[in-house]
């Protein structure tokens, strides 16, 4: 995997966020590189100012990796095509004679390039366009117009996405979408895929992850439908007979914070999937994270609620966990942490 980062002066003020991202990326790498039993090497380039590109780190195994806090000091200007050439130029040099190589080179960047040499905006998407299809060239940038502009130096569309760089939120939510990039991609590579045009919109629930999780039977759960907007605890009495904490999941509707403690269940094609897996699957890490109702349309997601007041609004479902016997223990679905 080769990671490019933007090392340009606007870039400063999300250097510590940015710094947080790889470190946790790399944890998370390092968990499916073990998991999966794939070998994951990495590279990482920066780039600012015409002249500067360099490589701070070189196909190094994953589960090696340095931190890049007091590697990464952005300065300068936006010398995109000069770095990108230069990785190209030397992962190109890795031998394949023996082994399932696949490249996965993933750019951040929060402006347009405005400091390569003539050769270096030349040679880009000459060089892009030539990509075999164990190549993967994807990037993050912060608007339609840099998306039109990546597109002419090589990148598909559908391996380009959108970052809010004016918010301090912005690289969180960028953190989310290359970690469940990370899932589909090494799901992709386990099932003998090489190389995709479409790195962010790859299904991520493989046959192998849902063998990862367990399904729930017909008769371990209630599928409820709210009607009106009332609280969880007294709709759930009525309902239920009783209310009992940790075995209710409630459908997520919108944008939020699902704490490092929660489970949660999936539904997909049909069956309802919990257990350990289910977080990761989703691209979720093992600690808070804000959760977007509309990143995942393949599934619909329900999140374990421990509260006796949360709103529940009208047409939202609700999960209800009985067990065999009437009776079920949440510990059972709880997440583990791995890898963070």
């Amino acid at each position: 995997m080769i990671f490019l980062f933007d090392e340009s002066s606007s870039m400063s003020g999300h250097a510590e966020a940015l710094i947080k991202l790889f470190d946790n990326e790399v944890k998370f790498l390092a968990a499916q590189s073990k998991d999966l039993n794939q070998e994951t090497r990495v590279s990482v380039y920066v780039f600012s100012s015409r002249g500067t590109a360099r490589c701070l780190i070189y196909d190094m195994d994953v589960l090696r990796l340095p931190s890049l806090k007091g590697l990464y000091k952005p300065s300068g200007m936006t010398a995109l095509c000069e770095a990108t050439v230069l990785a190209l130029q030397d992962l190109e040099m890795t031998p394949q004679k023996y082994g399932q190589h696949s490249f996965w080179l993933l750019g951040f960047t929060d402006g347009f390039e405005n400091a390569s040499a003539e050769t270096d905006r030349q040679k880009m998407p000459v060089m892009m366009g030539n990509r075999p299809d164990n190549w993967t060239t994807s990037i993050f940038v912060p608007d339609q117009i840099s998306k039109k502009y990546a597109v002419d130096w090589g990148f598909p569309k559908d391996n380009i996405a959108i970052w809010d760089t004016t918010s301090v939120r912005g690289v969180e939510d960028m953190a989310q979408t290359v970690r469940q990039a990370s899932t589909a991609f090494f799901n992709m590579r386990a099932s003998g895929g090489r190389g995709t045009k479409s790195i962010f919109s790859l299904n991520t629930l493989s046959t192998d992850e849902i063998k990862k999780l367990n399904k729930i039977q017909p008769h371990e759960f209630r599928l409820l439908s709210v009607a009106e907007r009332e609280e969880i605890k007294p709709f759930i009495t009525r309902r239920m007979g009783s209310y009992h904490k940790g075995t209710v999941y409630y459908e997520l509707v919108k944008n939020e914070k699902v704490q490092a403690d929660k489970s949660i269940i999936v539904y997909h094609n049909g069956g309802y999937y919990s257990g350990a897996a289910a977080r990761q699957m989703l691209g979720l890490p093992s600690e808070e994270v804000l959760v977007k109702a509309e990143a995942h349309p393949e599934y619909t997601i329900y999140i374990q609620s421990n509260s006796v007041n949360r709103n529940l609004i009208p047409n939202q479902k609700v999960i209800v966990l009985t067990g065999p016997s009437n009776t079920y223990s949440a510990r059972t679905m709880m997440p583990r942490t791995s890898g963070f």
